[in-house]
């Protein structure tokens, strides 16, 4: 067992089936879909970029149902992934619940939540728990749908939204987890706004749309479909290190990442 899991029989217990699970299960057939592949792409090529200024011997990816690193060569001695559910992730997997982590206190240097607090059961007590594990000076890095986007749109126009993935995550707004990092003393330091795309499922309509896509991202730039946040367990006098990320806002410091659309 490596050293940073907990090695009380209670906390590392795997989960029972439920339907979490089965949503993770369901997901995890989205994220292979043309669409959920061209946001992970996305996605990857951002957070992958953020962590090349991180450094640390632990990090774990807090997943929902993508069932692979999203990190592409990470800059640390260990990268894990925990899951509600057996799978082949091309790094060691821990089974466990994002509210429950059986992980012990300050033992993590990064905490990637990938869609996490969108699915989870309680996502306020999930970030309680990734900041009880993260060291001083950790980052976390929330991956999360925003609703206030054309994927938003889609969600509230889809029929059966609440049966259908990933329409039935949660949305949560960028203030509300914000609000939530604050409270528990993690500092945001980094917002990405992704995805300024219109959320089709269809490449060849994609295709036709790319001209569409491309006045999405320069009319509306803090509306895409998928923000990125990153927030630092502070403590005093430390140094910061700097990101070669463009902002487009002093307050929220939001980011938009300046990533080629593939249709």
């Amino acid at each position: 067992m490596p050293k940073f899991v907990s090695d009380n029989p209670e906390a590392s217990k795997p989960p029972e089936a439920d339907v979490h699970s089965d949503r993770e299960t369901r997901l995890h057939q989205w994220f292979q879909s043309y669409l959920g592949k061209r946001l992970v792409a996305e996605q990857t090529r951002c957070v992958t970029d953020i962590m090349k200024a991180k450094f640390g011997q632990h990090l774990i990816q807090l997943d929902s149902g993508l069932q692979d690193p999203l990190i592409q060569k990470p800059p640390v001695g260990c990268m894990s992934l925990m899951s509600r559910v057996d799978n082949r992730a091309a790094c060691p997997v821990i089974r466990g619940v994002p509210e429950h982590l059986p992980l012990r206190p300050e033992a993590i240097d990064h905490v990637l939540l990938h869609h996490t607090l969108d699915y989870c059961e309680d996502p306020y007590q999930a970030l309680r728990e990734s900041e009880q594990v993260l060291v001083s000076g950790g980052y976390v890095i929330v991956v999360g749908f925003s609703p206030f986007s054309f994927w938003g749109i889609r969600r509230l126009l889809q029929w059966n939204a609440k049966r259908t993935q990933p329409w039935n995550g949660r949305f949560l707004s960028v203030n509300r987890v914000q609000d939530w990092l604050n409270v528990l003393g993690l500092e945001v330091q980094s917002h990405y706004t992704l995805a300024h795309w219109l959320p089709v499922s269809s490449p060849v309509l994609a295709d036709k749309l790319g001209w569409f896509n491309t006045l999405i991202a320069w009319m509306l730039p803090q509306q895409g479909g998928c923000y990125v946040l990153v927030a630092q367990k502070r403590t005093p006098g430390m140094t910061l290190t700097g990101s070669k990320w463009r902002k487009i806002s002093a307050r929220p410091p939001i980011q938009r990442a300046n990533i080629r659309n593939e249709s």
